[in-house]
């Protein structure tokens, strides 16, 4: 005979309604393998490699496994680092891949040039690729979001470093040779980046307009602090 009692079982990261006792133990038993999990997962993030690489005069901040069958470079977009990688790193490892992770210079703990030119494109594509000559990195696996998708397209398109080539969210370059209503509602946003006026406009009124754009970033908080940040 079941007890019909229903209990809420609430964790950080697990939420199970239940209604019979059999139902909570195993709830219980969830909970505790899930934050195992994640608890891992933080570990395997902690005791991954990083050091300071010097590119082209540039200090990068690079996260590398070490290990694995293949490798996988993945590079972060405008306005993240490193870090928006954090999910992927855990499970790409467990999946027998190295993973090699930096940091665009400007963005989490690399260096930021003094110069904006030292961004352009072409010369963040050298720095990608010296980055895997001097990794003893021949072919790559590579996936790159926003920002880090157009440096991808331009290293897969140029040279032959990778094996193969996953873009997420931003397509080829040509692609913003095409007007229309549709592409003109998300486009104004890179043309706007590249003008002078960008980073004030950011920051002006406690960062509103940067709140906007990262709306649905989950970190959207913590980016706009740093961008608030004096010298930023």
């Amino acid at each position: 005979m079941f007890l019909l009692t229903s209990f809420a079982i609430v964790s950080k990261n697990v939420f199970i309604h239940c209604k019979h006792r059999q139902e909570l133990a195993f709830a219980h038993q969830l909970i505790s393998l899930t934050d195992n999990r994640l608890n891992e997962k933080k570990a395997m993030l902690d005791n991954l490699n990083s050091s300071k690489i010097e590119l082209n005069g540039i200090q990068y901040y690079v996260q590398d496994s070490q290990q694995g069958k293949e490798t996988i470079l993945l590079i972060h977009g405008w306005s993240d680092d490193g870090t928006v990688w954090r999910k992927q790193i855990p499970a790409l490892m467990e999946a027998g891949y190295r993973v090699v992770c930096p940091d665009l210079p400007g963005y989490g703990l690399s260096e930021a040039p003094l110069e904006i030119q030292r961004c352009q494109i072409i010369n963040l594509v050298e720095d990608l690729a010296i980055l895997l000559k001097q990794l003893n990195l021949n072919k790559v696996h590579c996936i790159a979001h926003d920002y880090g998708a157009v440096l991808g397209w331009e290293l897969a398109s140029n040279t032959q470093l990778f094996k193969t080539f996953t873009a997420m969210s931003v397509g080829h370059l040509a692609e913003f040779l095409t007007v229309s209503f549709e592409t003109l509602q998300v486009q104004w946003l890179y043309f706007l980046n590249i003008q002078d006026i960008a980073p004030q406009l950011y920051r002006a009124n406690n960062g509103y307009l940067f709140r906007e754009v990262l709306r649905s970033h989950r970190d959207r908080d913590r980016l706009v602090e740093k961008a608030l940040k004096p010298g930023v």
